[in-house]
């Protein structure tokens, strides 16, 4: 009988850090904000690396602009896919 509640206490101990781990990656996942931020971060590290090294100058100034005032921007990319839906829809219908 010992060996059965052992074997079920190990199946609910495994069971038990199956589900932690699966929360944390939810976690990660539901976090848009921090997930938005590292890609921003990516796509800074990419951008600047690719960039040739007379050109980072600017292109440091440009992300920090951005960081400052993003609402323009936003604005911006929202009214570009609206044109870009505009578009399809126009195209499609």
């Amino acid at each position: 009988m010992d060996q059965g509640r052992s074997d079920i206490e190990d199946a609910i101990a495994r069971d038990r850090e199956q589900i932690a781990s699966t929360l944390e990656a939810l976690e990660h996942k539901a976090d848009l904000k921090a997930r938005l931020q590292e890609r921003a971060e990516d796509v800074k590290e990419r951008m600047l690396g690719a960039a040739p090294p007379s050109a980072r100058p600017p292109a440091e100034r440009a992300l920090r602009v951005v960081r400052e005032r993003p609402a323009p921007f936003v604005a911006a990319g929202i009214f570009m896919l609206g044109v870009w839906v505009g578009r399809r829809r126009a195209e499609v219908g």
